[in-house]
């Protein structure tokens, strides 16, 4: 990034509002602004700027206490900036169990249950183009409101094998 040469904030300025814009907007991932000269010349002096603080423990309890206390301690360090705890929080997962004898009833296997689902929520490739020299996925997807909350999967149309369409809220799960 170059800046205009009449602007009123600084490289550091700019910089620290982005990366707050960034936090805000995008919170689970890591952001990092080298500057190009300094970058460079960190790649020519084989002095690679990274600063990487590793604890060793199996208790997550302890690392959960421990990351923000070690990431607030190095904040205070003059020219560290772009701290990370190394705390990864991964997002909802859903378990289903299909209670195989009642899905039958209704003509369903728990492979089909799970496509369905699949479907739903990450799309179903239904064709492909030529793009230049790649090949580009033509994907269906549901709307985005079908699988955003558990309530939207419970009620979510499926086709039996005799073509009838049920709601899966017909099938149970547990």
């Amino acid at each position: 990034m170059k800046l205009r040469p009449d602007r009123k904030r600084t490289t550091a300025e700019v910089i620290s509002d982005l990366r707050n814009q960034f936090n805000v907007a995008v919170p689970g991932l890591k952001w990092e602004f080298p500057g190009i000269l300094s970058d460079l010349i960190g790649d020519l002096m084989w002095a690679p700027a990274p600063i990487e603080i590793k604890l060793f423990s199996t208790d997550i309890g302890f690392f959960k206490a421990k990351a923000p206390e070690v990431e607030q301690a190095i904040q205070t360090v003059r020219g560290v900036v772009d701290t990370f705890d190394g705390l990864v929080y991964t997002g909802n997962s859903i378990h289903l169990r299909v209670r195989i004898a009642d899905a039958e009833r209704f003509g369903l296997a728990v492979k089909e249950i799970g496509s369905a689902v699949h479907a739903v929520m990450l799309g179903q490739t239904a064709s492909s183009i030529l793009d230049g020299d790649r090949i580009i996925e033509i994907r269906v997807v549901a709307e985005p409101h079908a699988s955003d909350r558990f309530n939207a999967l419970l009620y979510m149309p499926l086709r039996t094998p005799a073509g009838q369409l049920s709601s899966s809220r017909r099938w149970p799960t547990s």
